[in-house]
């Protein structure tokens, strides 16, 4: 099977790239940022800034569009826009050119904005209150309107995992290796807002061999359990032996 992985230099479109190639497919990775070439014919990379052009693709069955501008990486409106809504109308373009069949697109939970319920699925009403939330509900609109293929849009929580760095628990575990004071809010409250690296790139390998139709598909994705946040920094003092209070 022929797989691209936009966003291939970032954290979750490398790991996508690793693993799909260790399955034997054929990949693809596209970014703007150079990468070290990986010593095997399972891979080629693609340069090319999806903000200003449409790429030349080659023929494509499955594409993971995991390139895009985070909250973390953000300056401004402009950046957003281009780079979460222009960038993911030029990869429809070249993609529509390439035959692809299916794309699976790494929105994020906060097209929801802000939260104000126990619990939320993928009925729940979208508010992005963040240009961030904003321009990638912008791009699922433009995916299931524009794109001729299957498309499955994954809404994420935060990802952990070797690598992360912006959500709050990657934080903390770097906090209490330091032992420093932990700060956090309703220690009470239970958290499943986070989903594992690994299990996320065997999603997408199972999403891609497994489509069979050209319908559109959304899944919110969480941990499949759930722990107090209380309960959560308990464990990374524990497991980083350190000696931070909270």
């Amino acid at each position: 099977m022929n797989i691209l992985v936009t966003g291939s230099s970032g954290f979750i479109g490398s790991k996508a790239v690793e693993y799909f190639i260790s399955r034997s497919h054929k990949v693809w990775g596209l970014s703007r940022s150079n990468e070290k070439q990986l010593r095997t014919t399972h891979y080629q990379f693609i340069r090319a800034d999806l903000s200003k052009e449409i790429p030349f693709l080659p023929r494509i069955d499955v594409c993971i569009h995991a390139a895009a501008e985070s909250p973390v990486t953000g300056k401004n409106k402009k950046d957003f826009y281009n780079n979460n809504v222009v960038a993911t109308q030029n990869l429809l373009e070249g993609l529509n050119r390439s035959g692809c069949e299916h794309l699976i697109f790494t929105s994020a939970v906060s097209a929801y904005g802000d939260i104000k319920h126990a619990t939320i699925s993928e009925v729940t009403e979208v508010q992005p209150n963040s240009v961030y939330g904003m321009t990638k509900l912008l791009a699922e609109q433009h995916i299931r309107e524009r794109g001729n293929f299957k498309v499955t849009v994954l809404r994420l929580p935060g990802v952990l995992g070797d690598g992360a760095s912006s959500i709050w628990v990657i934080r903390l575990i770097q906090a209490a290796i330091k032992n420093k004071k932990l700060y956090i809010y309703n220690p009470n409250a239970p958290f499943n807002n986070a989903v594992d690296i690994g299990s996320l790139v065997k999603f997408f390998h199972a999403l891609a061999i497994g489509y069979q139709d050209n319908s559109h598909e959304l899944y919110l994705l969480a941990s499949s359990g759930q722990l107090t946040i209380s309960q959560i920094v308990e464990k990374i003092i524990a497991e980083t032996n350190s000696s931070s209070t909270v």
